[in-house]
C-alpha cells in the first residue's frame, strides 16, 4: 500500500533532518527513504525515475555487509529494476558491483545470471 510508504518516508526523511549531518543513522534514513521512493515510482510504472534515484544512491552505500538482512543493497535493488526494464548490459553491472560489496547475496548471483542470458 503506497499511503502508508509514503508516511514512512515522511517520517524517515524528518528524522534525518532533525538530526546532525554527521549522525550515522541519518545515512541509513536517508538511503531507506530513498529506496522506498524508487520501489513506489517502479510499482507506479516509473521505472525511470526509480533508475536515476538507484543510480545516484548505490554509489554512496557503505562498503560493508552490515545492513540489516531486511535492506536489499542499493546495487541490487538497481540491477532489478534496470533488468525488470530490458537493459541487461546495466543491469549485469549493477549486480556486479553489488556482489562486490557483498559477494554472498544469492539474489544478486541470481539477477546476474538472468541478466547475462
Amino acid at each position: 500500500d503506497i499511503g502508508p510508504a509514503r508516511k514512512v518516508i515522511a517520517t524517515f526523511r524528518a528524522e534525518a533532518d532533525s538530526v546532525p549531518a554527521d549522525a550515522p543513522h541519518r545515512a541509513v534514513l536517508h538511503r531507506l527513504s530513498t529506496q522506498l521512493d524508487a520501489m513506489i515510482a517502479h510499482h507506479e510504472g516509473n521505472t525511470g525515475r526509480a533508475i536515476a534515484q538507484l543510480q545516484e544512491l548505490a554509489p554512496t552505500e557503505p562498503n560493508n555487509a552490515s545492513l540489516p538482512p531486511s535492506t536489499i543493497p542499493s546495487y541490487e535493488l538497481l540491477g532489478d529494476y534496470l533488468l525488470a526494464a530490458g537493459r541487461k548490459a546495466e543491469a549485469a553491472d549493477a549486480y556486479q558491483k553489488a556482489l562486490e560489496l557483498r559477494p554472498n547475496r544469492s539474489l544478486a548471483k541470481r539477477g546476474l545470471e538472468a541478466a547475462r542470458q
